[in-house]
């Protein structure tokens, strides 16, 4: 995150933003990836939009952020 926030302070104007990329059935266009507003730093907000191709069903969810990925293999639900 740009700026580094210190640990277990609340965020202030303006938020930290983080670069990242969301994967679920292709890339997800990122709309806020950065601090949770009013919630404790370490806490990151990612708002995504899915792709049109998103397939409906439990559908693998992976985030990468710099050179790491989610190894938890989550997954959510498209309807």
């Amino acid at each position: 995150m740009t700026p580094v926030p210190a640990d277990g302070t609340v965020p202030k104007l303006p938020y930290a933003k983080i670069a990242l990329r969301v994967l679920i059935d292709g890339d997800a266009e990122i709309l806020y990836a950065g601090d949770a507003p009013s919630l404790v730093e370490g806490l990151v907000q990612i708002n995504f939009r899915l792709p049109e191709l998103a397939r409906d069903g439990l559908t693998p969810l992976q985030i990468q952020i710099g050179n790491y990925w989610d190894t938890s293999f989550p997954q959510i639900w498209i309807r």
